[in-house]
This record gives structure tokens, sequence and C-alpha cells, in this order.
């Protein structure tokens, strides 16, 4: 007889591929049933949840593929990606990248972006509320350590980019007599966030370049540059101002006064975002 160790790494096995542990049926108890079967429930029940929440995640995929090709892509997936988590919001983080090289979709070059801004959706749906900077403290800091200051980007949101229009391809789905979108006709940059519902908000090169910048955790003079870098003309003052108000931006690290001082004050109110 194995050992639970033995049991529980078979029984996840048969889970994802029933030949790959062909013994692990004679382990369960059948009271009526045939081990066999007790598993074949139980797979095709934990199956039929790990497609259900790819569909919920991945609305927008099925709705442009249809059902029938979706499901295919899914049952392809989760026989590749095993869940690592009893929170099935966490399922379903490397659908995009899978699609990007599932020979079925060779064909739609748009779709991982799509599947990409899916996921991003999702978890701004789930972040946490944030509150809002303090823009009076913020006045009161020292002009000297501006640049040094660390910006937040608000938790419930994402960036994305793509060569695709990706808001116009998303569109599609509410549509009840969708005409032809060329595919060509312009990339995308876009802030995702959640605002009551999930809206997604236009950048310039240089506005999406700085954001960028604050979510790698770059300094404001960093970001700055960033932001100039992509295009001259940027206004850091204005872009942030706007930044702050719309709550994009929710958190500002001012420097510690002196190395190994005190830690950074961080100016921001309460609320959500």
């Amino acid at each position: 007889m194995p050992g639970l160790r033995e049991l529980q790494r078979g029984f996840a096995a048969h889970l994802r591929a029933p030949d790959s542990a062909p013994g692990i049926a004679d382990a369960v108890v059948a009271n009526g049933l045939s081990g066999a079967r007790r598993l074949q429930i139980y797979r095709n029940n934990m199956r039929a949840n790990l497609r259900s929440t790819l569909r919920n995640i991945y609305r927008t995929v099925e709705a442009l593929v249809g059902g029938e090709f979706f499901r295919g892509c899914a049952d392809a997936y989760i026989r590749e990606h095993a869940s690592t988590s009893g929170d099935l919001n966490r399922f379903g983080e490397n659908f995009p990248v899978f699609v990007k090289t599932f020979p079925p979709c060779a064909h739609l070059e748009y779709l991982p972006d799509v599947a990409q801004l899916g996921w991003l959706c999702h978890q701004v749906f789930l972040a946490e509320d944030a509150g809002r900077v303090d823009l009076g403290a913020l006045r009161r800091t020292n002009p000297e350590d501006h640049a040094a200051l660390r910006f937040a980007l608000n938790p419930a949101s994402r960036l994305i980019r793509s060569r695709f229009p990706l808001a116009a391809i998303w569109d599609l789905q509410f549509q009840k007599n969708p005409g032809e979108l060329d595919l060509n006709s312009g990339g995308c940059r876009l802030l995702v966030m959640r605002r009551g519902d999930i809206v997604f908000i236009p950048l310039a090169a240089a506005e999406f370049a700085f954001l960028d910048a604050v979510a790698a955790g770059q300094t404001l003079g960093e970001a700055a540059d960033a932001g100039l870098a992509a295009d001259a003309g940027f206004d850091l003052g204005s872009s942030l101002t706007r930044m702050v108000r719309e709550g994009m931006l929710t958190e500002v690290h001012a420097p510690a006064a002196a190395p190994g001082g005190a830690a950074a004050y961080i100016f921001h109110t309460g609320g959500s975002s």
C-alpha cells in the first residue's frame, strides 16, 4: 500500500493525465462505484470548474473565437497547467502566453494581447482600494527632494501596450452587428483602471513611459526622464497634476532625511480609488 505522499502525488497526476497513474484507482474506496469511476467524476468536475474559471476571466476571447474553439483552448491549457493555488482567481495567469504558442491560434495574431488585457482586467477587478495623494503635504516638501520622490501607481490599475487596437477589438463583443475592424489601424497604450467599472484610459507615449517607470519603482526624476525620452515635449507638471487628480497615482514616498535615517514619509489620504 503506498504512503500518503505517494497517494497524493498519484491522485494529482491522475487528475491531469489518467494514464500517468493507472494504479491509483485501486486505492480508492469504491462504496458502490468503482475507483476508476469515482476518479472520473472528480476529474470531470475539476475540469469543469477550471474551464468555467477561464471563461469568466477571458469572456472577450471566447466571444471572439466562439464557444467550441475556446473550450478546446481551455482544455488544452488545463492539461498543461495545473492549478497551484486553492484560490481559483489565480488560475489562468499563463493563458495569454499559452494562446501565443498554441498552434490552432497561430493565425489570430491579436489574440494573445486581447487575452492579456482580459487578465489585467481580472487583476484590476480584484485589486485593493487605494487612497489619494495628499497634494497639500506634497507641496510642503523640500523642492530639492522632488526628483527623489517615488510615486505609486494605483493598485487597481495596470498598463498595457499593443500594436493592435485593443479597445476597439474589446468593444466588438458588445456590438449586435459588428462591422469589419482593421487590425492594422494603429496600436494602443492603455491604463486599465477601476473607477467603479473598469475603464481603458488611452495614454500618449510620454505618459505611458512615465507611468511604466513609476510602476517599476523609479523616482520622479527617472520617470520624468523616461517621459521626455519618449516625447521631448512632455509636460511633467500638467501630466503629474492630472494623474494625481484622476487617481492614477495613489501614494508618494518622500526620501529619508539622511542615509540610515528615518523611514520615508508617505503622503496620502484615505478613501477608495
